[in-house]
């Protein structure tokens, strides 16, 4: 679909059209205060006062495989990549803040995802049954996780949530039987009987006595002190949100101690020697 720059207005239904491969945006193409452009056949705009950029669209007929959103990027709308079977990876900017709903949903194909650093909220369905996922990194900015945004991932065995997160809602992460560990920081206010899979064995692993552990024991769920949870897991030696340091007794330390004044328990791994 070639987009003139005498367009004034796009309908959202342009984007539900499944024989469409490409959208080519005309240079100087703006409407309502927005300028069109386009990466690949992939829609964009940028807004011209608050100085957002946000990925509208991927095309429905559009065959894509690996993806980097292009630079700037605030926010990536809804449904943006929904049902793209044959997406393996994708790369994110470090300007991105927002994930919509539905952004992955159904990415069957999709294996790895690390979320940029500035992302606070990640949509309802943004990920679901995106069953060939097997590591998500999530970032310590994020406070909330929409309904159903890790439901029916096949392949998730293990996920650390970040240190700000306060909301895991329902549904959250249903279907995703084979989930093994779920490390929770101390500052998860909200979570239900319905977040996780009732039929898996996951097992939940938070700060003794914290309230954070409380609110999981009156869900329902299984509960661990992290001294009992798996050693070798990558990220537990940068677990945040406790306040004892426990490093090995070949580590030399240095630094003022206000910088640990938000760790309970730090686990150190072995083949450290200097931590400044």
């Amino acid at each position: 679909v070639y987009v003139p720059a005498t367009v004034t207005s796009i309908s959202s239904n342009i984007y539900n059209i499944s024989t469409i491969e490409n959208f080519v945006c005309e240079d100087s193409l703006y409407i309502n205060d927005k300028g069109y452009f386009d990466d690949e056949g992939i829609l964009y705009f940028k807004d011209i006062y608050n100085e957002t950029q946000t990925l509208v669209k991927c095309p429905g007929a559009k065959n894509v495989t690996t993806y980097k959103v292009v630079d700037g990027t605030t926010a990536i709308a809804n449904d943006v990549f929904k049902d793209k079977t044959g997406l393996t990876s994708i790369e994110f900017p470090e300007t991105l803040l927002t994930i919509g709903e539905s952004v992955f949903n159904g990415c069957s194909r999709l294996t790895t995802v690390t979320i940029p650093d500035k992302v606070t909220s990640i949509g309802n369905y943004a990920f679901y049954s995106c069953t060939s996922l097997t590591s998500i990194t999530i970032p310590d900015s994020v406070t909330s996780i929409g309904e159903w945004a890790f439901s029916y991932m096949d392949s998730l065995e293990y996920i650390q949530m970040p240190s700000g997160l306060s909301t895991i809602s329902d549904n959250a992460f249903t279907g995703s039987k084979n989930l093994k560990q779920v490390l929770i920081p101390n500052g998860l206010q909200t979570i239900t009987a319905s977040s996780f899979d009732s039929e898996s064995q996951t097992v939940f692993c938070a700060a003794p006595d914290s309230e954070a552990g409380e609110i999981l024991k009156t869900a329902g769920y299984t509960v661990q002190p992290l001294e009992n949870c798996a050693e070798d897991s990558e990220t537990m030696a940068l677990w945040a949100e406790f306040n004892e340091l426990i490093p090995t007794d070949d580590c030399s330390c240095s630094g003022p101690q206000e910088s640990f004044e938000n760790y309970v328990i730090v686990r150190i791994p072995d083949e450290l020697t200097v931590l400044d």
